[in-house]
């Protein structure tokens, strides 16, 4: 049953970014990517096919944008025409060929929940351990889609409601971000287990129930006596990611030879996903604490993702902080906003207050356009480390099995694809509306994402100069050889030119001249002396300095 707006607490988002290779049959584990072209492993379309292998009964929908109701609408306009094929999927960039990303919606037919159960502790008991005790989280499922991009990068997003009043209260909020988002532990005890990891900041377990069937996730493949974790496969995903994906047609760790053509999928964050929240609470807002947001721990832990006590113990840092990751614009009528690398959050006025005071929705706001914006800065970073990670891996190809040729047109592909990333990707104004460029400019610079793409355009045009002075040398030493081949004819080609082009005969003899064989015998004899002399000179001047290289060096 649908939830009436005075019954949502908090949206939640956490969104899932990742890297995507499509590999072809027969590849092998002990095979690099990247000796798979750039273009042909990021095909968008050839995603589509792994993704739905099953047009007439698909999982997952593809659903281009329309405009369909007044948010629809209000979204649409507010970004730029240009920045929209880069945020949509729309039937216009299917039709004239332009497709930057592809959009996915997961088929929901039933009730879904997204269960989050942990640990916490709760005083002593009477011999003096600590009491542990166990709560439960539920959030509504409202929609599980998938933006995939066409240079090899997509974003995984879970969308949630909070419905339950008991959990509406602040530090609950906190808590739903804290563990909701976890993929992995962040580290394991002494004995191997993620116990400890459990009582900090990991969930006891994350159930996802879609349609009926429930995916559990207790993250006990991760203690070491289960013996699937190794130094090649430290991320194991989470069953409520691994499971959203067909499994024959993707791959999280190539572990065996392919058997069928398939997509690795690759995390480009840590053990967090990203998340954005509003959370609407009137009495919240009229409170003191949002006109002196600097010193207030709750949005601290609020904007970080911590839960109750905030990870920081300096007042001053704190609030340097605060300063440079809240956009205050509306904090007098007591709307804040706030941002980090790994999160985009905003408390509010609840829902039934703001349209019973004329305010405007901000949870819709952040639902629609600014979603689409966390989105679109999301997709910015995962492709620049995308780029990165390609950047790095490509010295690795040089050697005698991978011409240079072949190395330096993988470069010129990424490079292709860098520029249509920041002509179709990296905007840096994506909307005329003043709140809209403050929060879009303020998500780059938090990320750093200006500074990053200046340093990865640094590394593709070196290792690009590189490639090309390589292949320069190449093409020198290839006109040095032809030089000395043109030196070692020049002297016949004089005498030829000196006796003129033809042999003598009779008819060209002058009286009195010698006998035209003998003439012709003597040219030809010189020409051929002149030949074997220049071969002889040389071989002796080659290896005369090979000699010359050998000696100086054995004596060193």
């Amino acid at each position: 049953m649908q939830a009436t707006e005075s019954q949502i607490y908090s949206h939640h988002h956490f969104l899932f970014p990742f890297r995507w290779d499509i590999l072809p049959k027969g590849f092998k584990k002990i095979q690099k990517k990247e000796d798979i072209p750039f273009n042909t492993r990021t095909r968008l379309e050839s995603f589509l096919t792994h993704l739905i292998p099953d047009p007439q009964n698909p999982v997952w929908e593809k659903k281009p944008f329309k405009i369909e109701k007044a948010a629809d609408y209000n979204e649409y306009v507010y970004f730029y025409s240009f920045a929209r094929k880069s945020i949509y999927d729309s039937q216009d960039a299917i039709n004239f060929g332009y497709e930057t990303l592809g959009y996915f919606e997961y088929r929901l037919s039933g009730d879904s929940t997204y269960v989050i159960k942990y640990l916490y502790e709760d005083g002593t008991n009477d011999d003096g351990t600590k009491k542990i005790k166990e709560e439960t989280l539920t959030l509504s499922i409202v929609g599980i889609t998938l933006h995939v991009f066409n240079n090899g990068t997509g974003i995984l997003s879970y969308n949630l409601e909070n419905q339950k009043a008991e959990q509406a209260a602040k530090d609950k909020i906190l808590l739903i971000n804290e563990l909701g988002r976890r993929i992995y532990p962040q580290f394991l005890g002494e004995d191997g287990k993620v116990g400890k990891t459990q009582l900090a900041f990991l969930a006891l377990s994350i159930t996802v129930t879609i349609n009926g069937v429930p995916w559990e996730e207790d993250f006990s493949k991760f203690n070491l006596a289960n013996k699937k974790i190794s130094e090649q496969k430290t991320f194991l995903p989470p069953a409520y990611i691994e499971n959203l994906f067909v499994q024959k047609s993707f791959r999280f760790h190539i572990e065996e030879d392919l058997g069928q053509s398939a997509i690795l999928i690759s995390r480009v964050m840590d053990d967090r996903m990203f998340f954005l929240c509003w959370y609407g609470n009137t009495d919240l807002t009229n409170s003191p604490e949002v006109r002196c947001y600097k010193s207030w721990d709750w949005w601290y832990a609020f904007i970080f993702g911590d839960k109750h006590p905030k990870s920081i113990a300096n007042t001053q840092m704190q609030e340097e902080h605060l300063l440079k990751h809240t956009y205050a614009r509306w904090s007098e009528y007591g709307t804040l906003y706030g941002m980090s690398s790994d999160s985009f959050v905003s408390l509010s006025p609840t829902a039934a207050d703001m349209v019973a005071n004329d305010i405007p929705r901000i949870d819709i706001q952040m639902n629609t356009m600014y979603y689409q914006i966390a989105v679109l800065c999301l997709a910015q970073r995962a492709c620049i480390l995308k780029f990165s990670a390609e950047i790095s891996n490509l010295p690795d190809l040089f050697g005698e099995n991978h011409p240079r040729n072949k190395v330096l047109k993988q470069a010129k592909e990424i490079y292709w694809n860098y520029m249509q990333f920041k002509n179709k990707i990296y905007l840096r104004e994506i909307t005329s509306q003043i709140q809209g460029i403050e929060i879009y400019d303020q998500f780059h610079h938090i990320m750093n994402i200006p500074a990053e793409v200046h340093i990865l355009e640094d590394k593709i045009s070196s290792l690009y100069n590189y490639l090309t002075l390589d292949k320069g040398e190449d093409m020198n030493r290839e006109v040095h050889r032809l030089t000395w081949i043109a030196t070692l004819f020049l002297p016949a080609t004089f005498i030829a030119s000196l006796f003129g082009i033809g042999l003598v005969t009779e008819n060209t003899r002058l009286k009195g001249q010698t006998d035209p064989n003998i003439l012709n015998a003597w040219l030809i004899i010189c020409l051929a002396g002149l030949l074997i002399s220049g071969v002889f000179l040389v071989i002796i001047k080659w290896r005369g300095i090979g000699i010359f290289y050998r000696n100086i060096t054995s004596k060193r």
